[in-house]
Formats: structure tokens, sequence, C-alpha cells
């Protein structure tokens, strides 16, 4: 086992005592990773599946796949495992599957679990969101609700959530905890960089002193979800829980930061090592045999968070599984063109694409206050919504906009374009304009007034520099939204993915059920054209609330086009 969980003879290993500190909810109760335990001693490969932030994909993209990727930790155990369970079929050997994606968090995740995981079912399904839950622990909530509910099934994935830790960095003068500054352990030879500390001040008195189990730096985040695994009795293992103690008393060399450290959440070689050993040891002490490989039972408790429910208006989809949502087609085929990257291709104006994206509204937005709406009425605010005026509406959206952050002109001038109906009624569901005036100002229809809510619609598409057209975007049933698309690319000869954000206006319920029709997008190629050509291809999208007004989909602090364009790997 240690010849499989290390890649060099300088590496360590945590003894016996850490790797059960380490298992900080080890729900002994939970009867599938005795079913995991049960497969391996049978001698069956494994199917491994990861999803997580950037410890898990490798931290940086380049390592998600090939031989860099040696060192994560899922990589480390799927060795481990093939060392002491090795299959019995010939060449056959236990697999993983990186889902995870750098910078992305839980509220991304819950939408887009079918893109991220595995067609074939897991045995086992990490999750490693500690450090990387950004303070919305009730996303993570509603994401482990759902993958609890498939662990319920027959043939359902055992479940074990992997927490790394944020350490603390003292002032270098008053020795406290600095408030969300990570230090980086520098390396031997290089020049110093920002925040960087050589692995002796790591383990200097000070340093040690300002660490405390509890999540001082990503806002309780990782206490969050150490609650949440205890009420769904998910197995939880945790590098604070093994290493913490070891850590603040300096009880050895290789369990000092700098030892398994890259920087205050990241950890190096050693670090995964470490990570990989506290998961194989869990898995070793499961209780059970084969009797655990039964459905475990679909009732679930009552969520934690008041928001804690899977929300019902969200999809993602990439590539292939773009098919199961295609209610009309005329023009489009699924193509991967030779290239290995599927999508809904057309190449002639007229071509048009109708897409079911909801079948279920969610709840309207809360009416605006009375205090806040007569807070907003004379000295150039709002009068009474319902009576403005779209020039008062753009004007006051205007001087909102200036006062927030310099752009009235801009927002003014967004405002003052002459809209189509399908773009007004978009245009009601920027946040900006929820915010002063959920009645709509009187710039959107009467079905959009009252009880509707923004959402956002990210459309990935290729972007090219030959023979490229325009699409035109329109919604209906139980959505309004408007614009266009140029997928032509016209600064570089270049082709790349590209992600285009459609604000949506999902309608209020108007059938006598209350519930309303499902939410269908049209996407019709344009005569139009900037390139000669007329090519669209449709490459990914996803359709969930809006994250305030930034541009990222949920969950997500990088360029949204890496959220198509990476391809979870299997190996």
């Amino acid at each position: 086992m240690a010849a499989a969980l290390k890649l060099s003879a300088a590496e360590a290993l945590l003894n016996a005592s850490l790797v059960l500190r380490g298992a900080e909810h080890a729900a002994w109760d939970e009867p599938r990773l005795a079913c995991v335990l049960a497969t391996l001693r049978a001698r069956l490969p494994l199917r491994l599946a990861v999803l997580g932030g950037s410890v898990s994909a490798g931290s940086v993209f380049a390592v998600r796949s090939g031989h860099a990727a040696r060192w994560l930790y899922h990589a480390k155990l799927a060795r481990a495992l093939g060392a002491l369970f090795p299959p019995a079929a010939p060449n056959a050997s236990h697999r993983v599957h990186n889902g995870a994606l750098p910078a992305t968090g839980p509220a991304w995740f819950e939408h887009c679990l079918g893109a991220q995981l595995p067609a074939a079912p897991p045995h086992l399904l990490l999750l490693e969101f500690g450090v990387n839950t950004d303070g919305h622990p009730a996303a993570f909530e509603r994401m482990l609700r759902a993958l609890v509910a498939r662990r319920a099934a027959a043939g359902g994935p055992a479940l074990l959530a992997v927490n790394l830790h944020a350490w603390g960095k003292a002032h270098p003068r008053t020795g406290k905890r600095m408030a969300r500054v990570c230090f980086r352990v520098e390396e031997g030879g290089a020049r110093r960089a920002a925040n960087a500390m050589s692995a002796e001040e790591l383990a200097s008195p000070a340093q040690r002193r300002v660490q405390t189990w509890n999540d001082s730096f990503n806002f309780g985040d990782e206490d969050a979800i150490a609650r949440l695994c205890q009420h769904y009795n998910v197995p939880l293992v945790s590098m604070r829980g093994a290493l913490f103690r070891a850590v603040v008393d300096d009880a050895a060399a290789h369990t000092r930061l700098g030892s398994f450290m890259s920087d205050c959440k990241h950890p190096n070689s050693q670090g995964h090592t470490y990570i990989a050993q506290l998961i194989l040891g869990r898995i070793l002490a499961s209780r059970g045999g084969e009797e655990a490989c039964r459905a475990v039972g679909a009732k679930l408790p009552p969520p934690l968070y008041p928001d804690g429910m899977p929300l019902a208006s969200s999809h993602c989809a990439r590539g292939e599984q773009l098919s199961r949502y295609v209610l009309s087609s005329r023009g489009f085929e699924m193509t991967d063109e030779g290239r290995g990257k599927h999508g809904l291709v057309a190449r002639q104006p007229g071509s048009q694409l109708t897409l079911r994206l909801s079948a279920a509204p969610l709840p309207p937005l809360p009416p605006l206050p009375a205090a806040a709406a007569a807070s907003r009425g004379g000295g150039g605010g709002l009068r009474a919504c319902a009576d403005a005026t779209a020039a008062e509406a753009a004007a006051a959206v205007a001087a909102a906009a200036r006062e927030a952050r310099g752009g009235g002109a801009a927002a003014l001038r967004r405002w003052r374009r002459r809209f189509s109906c399908a773009e007004e009624q978009a245009a009601c569901a920027a946040p900006l304009v929820q915010r002063l005036c959920r009645a709509t100002c009187g710039v959107c229809s009467a079905a959009a007034a009252g009880g509707g809510r923004g959402l956002g619609l990210w459309l990935a598409y290729l972007h090219s520099y030959q023979s490229m057209g325009r699409v035109g975007v329109a919604c209906g049933g139980a959505c309004a939204c408007g614009g266009q698309v140029d997928a032509h690319n016209r600064w570089s000869q270049t082709s790349v993915t590209a992600v285009h954000l459609v604000r949506v206006m999902q309608l209020a319920p108007t059938n006598e059920t209350g519930r309303s029709d499902d939410c269908r997008l049209t996407l019709e190629v344009l005569q139009g054209t900037s390139s000669g050509g007329h090519k669209f291809k449709l490459l990914g999208l996803l359709f969930a609330q809006l994250s305030d007004e930034k541009w990222q989909p949920p969950g997500t602090h990088v360029d949204p086009r890496l959220m198509f364009d990476l391809k979870t790997e299997e190996g």
C-alpha cells in the first residue's frame, strides 16, 4: 500500500492514530462504503468518481490528465486499491473519473451533476468542497440531497466527503491571524513571491498559534459541510481531523505545514498522499459485507437550510447531452464534425432549434417593501412603479447605475435603444431593474409583472473565423427572452468555445392549476452574416438562477468558457 500511495521514497505516511482522527464523521453505520469494500474483495474493478474544485482538478488546468495527474490524491488512491485488490479479470483496473473543475463550487455543480458524472454510475463518489463553497452552504446541501437520493437507489454510489482545511497566516509584526490572507510555501532557490513563507517560518510558534479548528478563512464553509455530512450521514474525512493537533503541537517534521502544503489551501504531493491515505483508511475500516449492497431507503431528513431543497428549474448539458432537451429541430443536427467536440450544428438561414428547459417555476420574488418603494419616490427616484414610464425607468436605472458603479451612460444607452417585445421582457430580468422596481416600471408586459423571476441562460457555442453566422434567441411558454448571438470571430483566426449570457424572465403562472408551461428556448439562424456563411454550433447550456449581476454562472470564479470547454477525464 505504501509504495502505491507515494510517488517517492522521501514521502511519509500518517500513523494509524492520525488516520483514525481523520475520520471526522465516520458514519460507521452507513452501508454503502461496506459495499465498496465488498466489491474490492470480490476482485471486481471499481469505478471511482470525483467532484470538487482546484485541489481535485489539480490546481491548474494542465494536470487534469496525463502523467502530471499521477500525484493527485484520487489517482494515488486508485493505485493503492489496485495494489491491495487487483481485479481478477485480465487487463481490468480501477478507474477514476475526474469531474472536478478549478475555482468552481457546488452552486454550479448542483445544476450540472449529469454533465460531470460518468455515464456508468460510480461505485464511490468523492466530494471535495471544503475550501471551495464560497459562503453558500445551502448550494452544497442542495447538491448533497440530490446525491443522497441517488445513493438511496439500488446500485447507487457510496458517498465520501473529503475536506481540505484553509490554514492561517500570522501577521509578521502583531502575530495576529490575518483575515483571508493566504500564504505560499517558498520553494528552494525560487524568487520570493508575495506572502511566501519558508517551511521553518510556517513551523514557528507564532504561525502555529493562529491556526484554528473552525474554518476562519471561507466563512465557515468547512464547518457547514461537516454539519451537513452529519445530518445526512455521509462519511467525512478531513485534513484538520488528522493533522490539526499535530500541526499546532509541532509533533513531527512530516506534519509541519511546509511539508504537505503548497499554499494555505492546496496540498503538495505529500499532502495528496495524506488525503489518499485518509480515504483508504475509511474504506478499509468499513463494517459489513455483501449484505451492505442494497438500497438504503429514499427518505431524507428535512433540509438544514431554508433554501436547502434542490431547485426544480435548472438544467445543464454539454455535447451529446443536449439531445435530451430538443423539442423540435429543423436544419440542426448532432455531430462532432470529426473533431471530438459534439454539438448541434446548422448551416442554413432559417434553421430552427427549440429546446425544452423547464417544467416547474421557481418561487416568485418577494414584493418590494412599502418603505423601500417610498424611499425611491421623488428626488429623481422612481414614483409608483406601475405608473412609471419607460423613459422615467431608464433615467432612474441610469442614475442608480451611475451612483453604484459610474456606468450610468452605458445603462441609459442600453435602455433607450429600440427593444423588440422579447428584448423588453428580457431586460426586466436585470437584477438592477428588479431591485428598483419589482412591478417592472411599465416597461414589461403585464404577464411578466408581479410574479416573474430573473434567470440566467448561458449558451456555449463555437466562435470561429470562417463561415460562421448569427442566431436569434427567443423564449416562449413560461419564460421570455430575446437577443442575438454572432458566432463569427472577426478578431483572430482561432476557433474557441464562447459563452453568451441570455437574461430570462420566468413568467408568473397563468393557468388554473397554478403551474407554468415549459420554458422553451428557440434559436433561429438569421439571414444576416458578417462572414458570408451561416454555420452555428451549440455546444452546451446552463439554465439557472442568476448569481447577482455577474457574468459568471453561479458558483464559478473563472472564465465561463472553461466550464463548457473542460472535458471530464477518465483513466
